[in-house]
C-alpha cells in the first residue's frame, strides 16, 4: 500500500499512528474535541482511500493505487470538521486508479458533510461521490415544487445506480442546517447497496442483479455544480461496515456538543 505522508490527519488516526507505521501523524485540532474509540482500529487494516482535503495540492492521505488528482473545475478548499474540507459545487477531484475502491466487488465508503447554502425550495442536485463513468453516485437531491406548490421532489440523501442494474437506498436530509456534521455511510455487496447516516442503522436496497465490474472506474470526489456543501474526512474500505463500527466511528469523529462538556 503506497502511504503518503499527510501535513494533517483527523485526530482520530493520531492515536492510531503506532498501528499505521509510515505516516507523519500532525493533529489539526485539539483531541480533546473529539471521542476517541479504540474499536477504530480494527478498521485501519481495510482502508484502501483516505482524503482528509488538508493540503492545497489536493493530495490524499492515503491511497492503495495512483494517488494524483486530476482537477475538474476549480475545486476549493474551506475550514472543515478536522482541519479544511472540499467545497462541493466549486468543482472536483477525479482519481482514475480503480484500486483505491473495491466498487466492483464488495466494500464500504464514508464521509462528513456540512449543508453551506442549500436552497430548500428548488435546487439540483449535488454530487458528493461519484464513479467515473457517473453510474454509481453519493448526492444530495434537492427540493423542486410543482407550480400549484406541491412537491414535485422530496430533498433527501440518495445513493444508487443509475446504469446497469438501477436502483437506490435513499435518507432525509431537510432539516440539516449550515455549520452542521453529518455523517455519511455506504455499503455495498452487490446486488445489496446500503446507506447510514450519523452511525444509524442501515436503510438496504436489493438491486435487479450485479453490476458489471466494467461499469464504475475510477473516483470522482466534490461537483462542479450544486448547493454549496463541504466534505470532510472520506474513506474507502475493502470490506462493508458493520453497523456499530459505523456507530463507533461517529461516536469518535462528531464534534461534541457544548453540553456534552470537555
Amino acid at each position: 500500500m503506497r502511504r503518503i505522508p499527510p501535513t494533517t490527519i483527523l485526530c482520530v488516526v493520531a492515536v492510531l499512528n503506532q498501528a499505521c507505521a509510515g505516516l507523519v501523524v500532525t493533529p489539526a485540532v485539539d483531541a480533546s474535541a473529539y471521542e476517541v474509540l479504540p474499536a477504530l482500529r480494527d478498521l485501519m487494516d481495510a482502508v484502501t482511500f483516505h482524503h482528509g482535503f488538508d493540503q492545497e495540492s489536493l493530495l490524499p492521505d492515503m491511497a492503495v493505487g495512483e494517488w494524483e488528482p486530476q482537477k475538474l473545475g476549480e475545486p476549493k478548499l474551506a475550514a472543515g470538521l478536522v482541519g479544511k474540507a472540499l467545497v462541493a459545487g466549486t468543482g472536483s477531484l477525479l482519481f482514475k486508479d480503480t484500486r483505491n475502491w473495491t466498487l466492483t466487488t464488495r466494500g464500504a465508503l464514508c464521509l462528513w458533510v456540512s449543508p453551506v447554502e442549500w436552497n430548500q425550495e428548488e435546487a439540483g442536485n449535488t454530487n458528493f461521490v461519484l464513479s467515473h463513468s457517473s453510474a454509481f453516485y453519493v448526492e444530495r437531491q434537492g427540493p423542486l415544487r410543482k407550480p400549484d406548490g406541491a412537491w414535485a421532489r422530496l430533498e433527501s440523501l440518495l445513493v444508487g445506480l443509475q446504469r446497469g442494474p438501477k436502483g437506490s437506498a435513499y435518507a432525509g436530509c431537510a432539516g440539516w442546517k449550515p455549520g452542521e456534521w453529518h455523517l455519511i455511510a455506504v455499503n455495498w455487496s452487490w446486488p445489496q447497496l446500503a446507506l447510514s447516516v450519523d452511525g444509524g442503522a442501515f436503510n438496504a436496497t436489493e438491486l435487479p442483479g450485479k453490476p458489471d465490474p466494467d461499469l464504475f472506474g475510477g473516483l470522482i470526489l466534490g461537483s462542479n455544480g450544486g448547493d454549496p456543501t463541504l466534505l470532510d474526512e472520506f474513506f474507502c474500505f475493502n470490506r462493508p461496515l458493520s453497523a456499530a463500527e459505523v456507530k463507533a466511528l461517529h461516536q469518535a469523529m462528531r464534534p461534541k456538543a457544548a453540553s456534552e462538556g470537555e
